[in-house]
């Protein structure tokens, strides 16, 4: 059972990963460049796989919102591991507020693309 200092200790670190990529995306830093940390946030945050029912339009929305109408192949995540509750966690929260704090379209230059990460 989590305690109450490891719920917050979790939301502290979702603030944080959200400040960062709300920061890269201003600053249109490229993907390459984003610690694997961040660039698996946003990715998980991009990617529908293993979503509830309830998630698929919020995805739609945050690669609308980030990219427009184009079509996007996410690149891999780094690592092998699978996505843990918390990095679950924290794409919902990617995925809730980022529209709210970036322009729209930020992300078009940024190439998310599988060619871009090599």
């Amino acid at each position: 059972m989590s305690t109450l200092a490891d719920v917050t200790a979790g939301l502290i670190e979702q603030r944080a990963i959200l400040l960062e990529v709300m920061t890269l995306l201003s600053d249109a830093t490229p993907l390459v460049a984003w610690s694997s940390r961040t660039r698996n946030a946003l990715l998980t945050a991009l990617s529908d796989e293993g979503l509830t029912s309830s998630e698929p339009w919020k995805v739609t929305a945050l690669r609308r919102h980030l990219c427009g109408t184009t079509a996007l192949t996410l690149p891999p995540r780094t690592g092998a591991a699978p996505i843990s509750p918390a990095e679950h966690a924290t794409a919902e929260r990617l995925r809730a507020d980022l529209p709210g704090l970036v322009r729209l379209r930020c992300a078009v230059g940024l190439e998310l693309r599988t060619s871009a990460m090599q």
